[in-house]
């Protein structure tokens, strides 16, 4: 998962580079011609289309993680439930012990899908932006 992150992160910043390129060398010179503008527009697509890629499968692997999580969640919520004794068990309903375990994991799955993911995509894009801009020119990047 992390390395579809920094993929995403690098696709992210190389977009942009290619942006900036082509409008530094060749529309502000004004010596662009056809063959660099459609170079330009294959590699900027490229990068699209790689990043939809790359989106997707980090998607896919952070809902399998939540998946799993919660999967091995319940098993051990269940066989603690086993382990309880029938008077602990006999003071609550049966509905609402497994709409708390139901209802306590499937936020634990929302945050592996959601909050949890995009906190470390969006620091691994800002080291990957700060890195660049350090490289580009260090003291404008300061």
């Amino acid at each position: 998962i992390i390395a579809f992150m920094l993929l995403d992160a690098f696709i992210g910043v190389s977009k942009e580079y290619i942006l900036r390129f082509f409008v530094d060398e060749h529309l502000v010179t004004g010596n662009g011609t056809l063959l660099d503008i459609l170079l330009f527009f294959a590699a900027y697509l490229g990068s699209i289309l790689i990043g939809l890629v790359i989106f997707y499968l980090k998607a896919f692997f952070c809902g399998k993680l939540g998946v799993t999580v919660v999967h091995q969640l319940r098993k051990r919520l269940s066989g603690h439930l086993q382990k309880l004794s029938l008077s602990n068990l006999n003071t609550r309903d049966t509905g609402e012990i497994v709409e708390r375990v139901m209802g306590d994991t499937a936020r634990v799955r929302w945050f592996f899908n959601g909050p949890f993911c995009s906190i470390f995509n969006q620091i691994f894009y800002f080291v990957s932006v700060a890195t660049i801009m350090l490289i580009m020119n260090w003291k404008l990047a300061m």
